[in-house]
């Protein structure tokens, strides 16, 4: 890549981007399939992984607006290759940044978390964005060295936030400049909505599993006096098959779960 040449006109910028794209598509792929293993080796819940690489034309609408306010070159451009990871809840969100920050080398400058930046008071589009490189160790590994240097982001958001985004924005269903205030209210409205039913979601879930382990306590204790549902019915016959295995064999058994 020649990013010292002196770009100046859309012609200019539009062959900086044939240039220079196809080492971020094979990065955002390959940066897809990593993170995509890693998940799974920490058994950390996830819907999709989804990448791209930015297109011809959302690279040269970018290039215009930012022009507008300053100066500005394709190489300051962070999100040439993108990655999502979308979780099913918000628990699981706070496990994926936690691995991104151990597996590249995060740009915090660049970074935001855009839940943080809406406030208190406010309410709309929620989703952690990393910009990264692969860092001063992967970047030595055969598969990663074509791409040292080379930044990309990381999206990070539940799968309730995703389809906030896919809504109000990536579907182009946001009309351009200021909506009416009656059509804004009821966006803001679905945004609050949607961000009571992750956090409730997430609630839930915490709960189910507070619900699963008091079970257990109470069946080694006796106590029975509980609602008959399927899940205690399991962990009954969970923990009878237990008992029955160290009677039989005389040696203790890990606790199912």
């Amino acid at each position: 890549m020649n990013s010292k040449v002196e770009i100046k006109t859309k012609e200019d910028h539009g062959s900086w981007y044939d240039n220079n794209i196809d080492p971020y598509k094979g990065l955002a792929e390959i940066i897809a399939v990593t993170l995509k293993n890693a998940l799974i080796s920490q058994k950390i819940s996830f819907v999709d992984v989804p990448y791209r690489s930015k297109t011809k034309k959302s690279f040269l609408k970018k290039i215009k607006d930012k022009l507008s306010e300053k100066d500005y070159s394709p190489t300051s451009m962070t999100d040439l290759a993108g990655i999502r990871v979308i979780t099913l809840i918000e628990a699981d969100v706070q496990k994926v940044c936690n691995l991104i920050s151990s597996m590249f080398n995060v740009h915090t400058e660049d970074s935001i978390n855009k839940s943080e930046k809406l406030g208190e008071e406010k309410v709309g589009y929620r989703s952690v964005h990393f910009v990264c490189d692969v860092g001063k160790e992967r970047e030595k590994l055969p598969e990663f060295s074509a791409y040292k240097g080379l930044c990309f982001e990381i999206q990070v958001r539940t799968a309730l936030e995703h389809a906030w985004a896919e809504i109000e924005h990536d579907r182009g269903y946001k009309l351009i400049g200021k909506l009416p205030s009656y059509l804004n209210r009821r966006f803001k409205l679905l945004s609050g909505l949607l961000e009571s039913a992750d956090m409730e979601f997430n609630r839930l879930t915490v709960e189910i599993e507070d619900y699963k382990n008091n079970l257990n306590n109470d069946i080694e204790e006796n106590k029975l006096d509980y609602e008959l549902t399927t899940v205690g019915i399991n962990q009954l016959i969970r923990s009878l098959a237990k008992v029955i295995i160290e009677n039989l064999s005389g040696l203790p058994v890990q606790r199912l779960s």
